[in-house]
């Protein structure tokens, strides 16, 4: 059975909307990565471990399909 689009709305409500995979432009890559080499450097400088989550997540924006 194949649900339209405003079928799923109705079902959802308004505000509601189904999941879509993420993407990341090559543009926006690009620009991650020299985000995340400006806080690895500022890490190894002030040794601060908490910046690791942040390294961690942009990595995941880089590794994503684009």
């Amino acid at each position: 059975m194949f649900i339209y689009r405003r079928e799923i709305y109705q079902i959802l409500g308004e505000n509601e909307r189904t999941a879509v995979e993420l993407t990341v432009s090559d543009e926006y890559k690009d620009i991650f990565n020299k985000i995340k080499t400006y806080i690895e450097q500022e890490n190894s400088e002030i040794q601060d471990d908490t910046l690791n989550q942040e390294i961690e997540i942009l990595n995941k924006l880089i590794n994503l399909e684009s």
